[in-house]
């Protein structure tokens, strides 16, 4: 009897053990690359390796199961969790860590257990990632999330949450940026289309009697010519209607330097004959029509 119920006790442990091995260990999952990701408003509690849907009925953030019809199929994982009301981020592309027993290479598929991920595909099957090592996923919910029009639910959280990559899929990418407010702050951007205005460091010209101003580098240039010699400064090209460009002439010594405005893509009130004291400065702005640089004014000599 004792024999008979010592094997019962190790086969009860190895099957305990068995299924520990065979589950993935979702709850220690944390992420080592996070490429696409936006926030949502999750609709119950939701932890760091949930998959998870947005629901249609009222927008928020849901565990996805594969055996549920209106719960897949899933948009992304969880990347930094909350309770239900709290805003979460879900991570569309990355690298998901914290497994255990991967098959390496396998696919890894939504669970017909809410948010889990598994190795063996359920009768809904939906691939949200592969297995790149023993203990990582890639996921990658791109086809079932349409980011082309992308409406991001809550608050996007960190100094760089957004992050885009453009047309064509490289080692660039822009990065929206953000200085940690101090008080509620509200941008607008205005019903009109049009490019919007940067402000941006002051662009050098190189002097020489030839000079290229490359157009859209900045909206502030700077010039100080050599002493004793004329130039001629040519626009790289037309801009766009409504762009504006501020240009600082820096006189540099005792001969007068005359400068012309190359009259292909500037119209200017004639040249500019900069005096022979060292250290002083004229100012010139000019506006585009998009075809045109039309001069709109000029400074006297200025101390």
């Amino acid at each position: 009897m004792k024999k008979q119920f010592r094997i019962l006790n190790i086969l009860l442990v190895a099957m305990f053990m068995a299924v520990m091995f065979a589950m993935p260990a979702q709850a220690a999952s944390y992420w080592t690359n996070k490429f696409v990701r936006f926030s949502a408003t999750a609709g119950e509690t939701l932890a760091t390796g949930d998959a998870v849907i947005i629901k249609d009925a009222d927008g928020y953030a849901w565990k996805a199961d594969a055996n549920g019809s209106n719960l897949y199929p899933a948009v992304g994982v969880i990347g930094k969790g909350g309770a239900a009301g709290a805003t979460v981020e879900v991570v569309v592309f990355g690298i998901l860590a914290g497994q255990t027993t991967l098959s390496e290479s396998g696919p890894g598929y939504l669970s017909e257990t809410p948010g889990a991920i598994t190795q063996s595909s359920p009768t809904y099957s939906q691939q949200i990632g592969i297995a790149i090592s023993g203990t990582e996923y890639l996921i990658n919910c791109n086809r079932y999330l349409d980011t082309s029009a992308l409406t991001a639910l809550g608050t996007l959280s960190g100094a760089s949450p957004i992050v885009l990559e453009g047309a064509t899929a490289d080692a660039y990418e822009t990065t929206i940026s953000v200085t940690d407010p101090t008080a509620d702050r509200t941008i607008t951007l205005p019903n009109k289309t049009g490019e919007v205005k940067l402000a941006s460091a002051a662009s050098a010209l190189t002097p020489s009697a030839s000079i290229t101003l490359t157009v859209g580098l900045s909206n502030l240039y700077t010039l100080t010519q050599t002493d004793n010699t004329d130039a001629t400064i040519t626009f790289s090209g037309a801009g766009t209607a409504g762009d504006e460009l501020t240009l600082v002439i820096t006189t540099a010594g005792t001969a007068d330097e005359v400068i012309t405005f190359h009259a292909t893509l500037v119209s200017s009130t004639g040249t500019l004959t900069l005096g022979t004291d060292a250290g002083k400065f004229y100012v010139v702005k000019f506006i585009s029509n998009g075809s045109h640089w039309y001069e709109v004014s000029r400074t006297a000599v200025q101390t």
